[in-house]
């Protein structure tokens, strides 16, 4: 007897491969998220299949199942293989031996999406150094967390390279994308700033909403690359007040397609650099022009012009590989 999957049945399966694909698209979901959707995939679709099998006695005809292994390769996991170690930022000042409560969203996301138990082991930062190994002692109704904090482990992973990265607005998505992966290559501090050619115009509203997401952006971050330290997300200010400031750095870079002097010749043998990286439409002449008057230093970075979220993070693989750091 040949069997369909009812609408219903092709709808619950679908459930899974629809949100895994939404969160594959954007940057602020780390893998965990990403992994459980998986599961919840193919736990579906065996429960299909199984009742399916069983209910009818006959050989099950015409189901295609194309999505299950896909799902099983992308995710590039086993139900039987080891949940990596959970990272998990608070702003509480923690201490040693101390009793806490975690905030709902952290909470939630820990109880609801990785379904973690009572007795199983997380690791807090709360951004001042180092990291505290915790133990989940109780889990509530709703989905209030109690962890009890291991002594104090100060490991550090930050670069010997403090880079402060000026970054002109972008667009929602590559803004999102520089965000999350310069704070994965270690900078220290961002800086967005409106110049000439920003097509993003935010407003005292709009960008402390923009503050709030791209700060939560780099705390995400932190929690997947193992940083205990968050770098800071300033508020966006116009690129010709920012030069009306001190720079406290040993040089401070701003990368132009046509300047004669490269990238590593200009950041060699520093410990403190500020790098200023364009919008999509780069930088005008007038601001390169203002940037050099102020002490900037033009540089070039190959002989391709980068895009807006290509570049920073190209240039800050080097000065990290330069320092040290991805030694």
């Amino acid at each position: 007897m040949r069997i369909r999957i009812k609408t219903i049945g092709k709808q619950l399966i679908n459930v899974g491969p629809a949100k895994l694909a939404r969160r594959q698209r954007n940057p602020v979901h780390n893998d965990q998220v990403r992994q459980t959707a998986c599961r919840a995939s193919i736990a579906i679709w065996r429960f299909a299949l199984q009742r399916l099998t069983v209910n009818s006695g006959d050989r099950v005809n015409n189901i295609h199942a194309p999505i299950l292994p896909d799902i099983v390769s992308d995710a590039g996991m086993l139900h039987d293989s080891p949940m990596r170690e959970v990272r998990v930022y608070t702003e509480q000042q923690l201490t040693s031996g101390a009793n806490i409560e975690l905030s709902d969203g952290a909470a939630r996301h820990i109880s609801q999406v990785l379904r973690m138990k009572t007795g199983q082991s997380v690791v807090l930062f709360d951004g001042r150094g180092g990291e505290y190994p915790a133990e989940i002692v109780d889990i509530d109704r709703r989905s209030r967390i109690q962890l009890t904090l291991s002594a104090h482990n100060p490991v550090e992973r930050e670069s010997p390279l403090q880079i402060t990265l000026w970054h002109g607005l972008c667009r929602a998505e590559r803004m999102d994308t520089v965000v999350q992966k310069a704070t994965e290559l270690g900078v220290s501090a961002i800086q967005p700033m409106l110049t000439e050619r920003s097509m993003i115009r935010l407003d005292e509203k709009r960008s402390a909403k923009k503050i709030r997401h791209w700060r939560q952006i780099a705390i995400s971050a932190c929690e997947q690359s193992g940083r205990n330290r968050v770098p800071e997300v300033m508020v966006p200010m116009r690129f010709n007040q920012l030069l009306r400031m001190p720079i406290a750095a040993d040089v401070a870079i701003v990368l132009h397609p046509s300047a004669t002097r490269s990238l590593t010749d200009t950041a060699t043998g520093c410990t403190r650099v500020l790098l200023c990286t364009g919008p999509e439409g780069g930088f005008s002449e007038t601001e390169i022009a203002a940037a050099e008057a102020a002490g900037m230093v033009s540089a070039s970075f190959g002989p391709r012009v980068l895009r807006t979220e290509t570049a920073p993070l190209a240039a800050l693989s080097v000065l990290q590989a330069l320092a040290g750091d991805l030694s």
